[in-house]
């Protein structure tokens, strides 16, 4: 903790190290003047009112003021005193409010709800939390000291390291990774999606990145197989669309070896490469018997009229795994259409 001591007009008779140190200016140097010498010419009067206000009462509860630190740059200090009744002399203290928010920020890396780390301005990892190692399957003590770009594949690193540089010059936070452009690596080496957050920090101990990594690679893949299956479902539709302007052409043909003749020459087109098979009904509805195939079919070679919804309902339906209305006559096809 900085202490130190003071007169009834803020003339500094004794430091100890650690506000030598907080304010950069050897011992000798800062006893040979007043604080007010320090501030900021804007923070003299809020000083001067809390000195008055500690001279009136005795104490000062905490003060904040722009400080010269010995480099020649101003920093903020927070400040508080209290007047020793005995000696006359002001016992006070001083901390840097950037140092705080440094510790602040360490306990909120420590502390967060999901996989975040610090690094420095060499892109070193200073500070990860133990979701962020469990994340990428190391200890926390095996991650500390590491170069960020090692949470990143070989052949990326290069380009990441160029971001991390233009990054610390642009000090400005930011999202990366949407939409599954940026790749993490584990200590086994399997990779995987991540969604980053950066945000930097300053401290009297130099630049600092804080940052948040999110494991997005099941959201990714949830979207890819839902894209699938949407697109699948696109190209069914489009399927019975066409088997319906088939099943017209079919009706008015004028003889069973037309119908034949058309079915063989188009149905493999409009079910683009998938297996399927021609069924006639004879004029007695007694069954449905295989005419023709394609593509491998391998489906029943008869069925009766109510095993299909399409010959029930008079058009072409839709048949899934799932559907309480799949045809009889397409168990384990999965998806399909008569």
């Amino acid at each position: 903790v900085a202490l130190g001591l003071a007169d009834l007009q803020a003339r500094l008779l004794r430091v100890n190290t650690a506000w030598a140190n907080l304010m950069g200016v050897s011992r000798e140097e800062l006893c040979r003047q007043t604080f007010f010498d320090f501030i900021h010419p804007d923070d003299i009067p809020s000083a001067r009112s809390a000195l008055g206000a500690l001279l009136e009462v005795g104490y000062v509860a905490r003060f904040e003021a722009r400080v010269r630190h010995g480099d020649g740059q101003h920093r903020l200090l927070e400040l508080s005193g209290r007047l020793d009744p005995q000696s006359r002399l002001i016992i006070a203290s001083a901390q840097s409010l950037m140092a705080a928010s440094t510790e602040l920020a360490r306990t909120i890396v420590t502390a967060g709800p999901t996989a975040m780390f610090a690094i420095d301005s060499a892109a070193t990892l200073v500070l990860v939390n133990s979701r962020m190692a469990t994340l990428f399957g190391y200890d926390e003590g095996e991650l500390r000291g590491k170069h960020v770009t090692a949470l990143i594949p070989e052949r990326l690193r290069k380009g990441h390291s160029e971001l991390i540089e233009r990054f610390f010059r642009a000090r400005e936070a930011r999202n990366i990774g949407g939409g599954g452009s940026l790749v993490g690596v584990r200590r086994d080496g399997t990779e995987f999606a991540v969604e980053i957050g950066l945000a930097p920090v300053s401290t009297p101990q130099g630049e600092f990145v804080i940052g948040t990594v999110i494991d997005v690679s099941e959201r990714e893949r949830h979207a890819r197989e839902l894209a699938a299956r949407v697109e699948e479902l696109h190209g069914l539709q489009r399927l019975m669309s066409k088997a319906a302007e088939l099943s017209s052409m079919l009706q008015h043909a004028g003889s069973e070896a037309e119908v034949v003749r058309l079915a063989c020459a188009l149905l493999p087109d409009i079910f683009g490469g998938r297996p399927g098979a021609l069924y006639l009904q004879p004029s007695s509805r007694d069954a449905l018997s295989r005419t023709a195939s394609w593509r491998g079919f391998s489906g029943v070679q008869a069925f009766t009229e109510p095993e299909c919804w399409a010959v029930r309902l008079s058009r072409p339906h839709l048949s899934t795994a799932v559907s309480p209305t799949c045809c009889a006559h397409l168990e384990g096809f999965g998806d399909a259409a008569c």
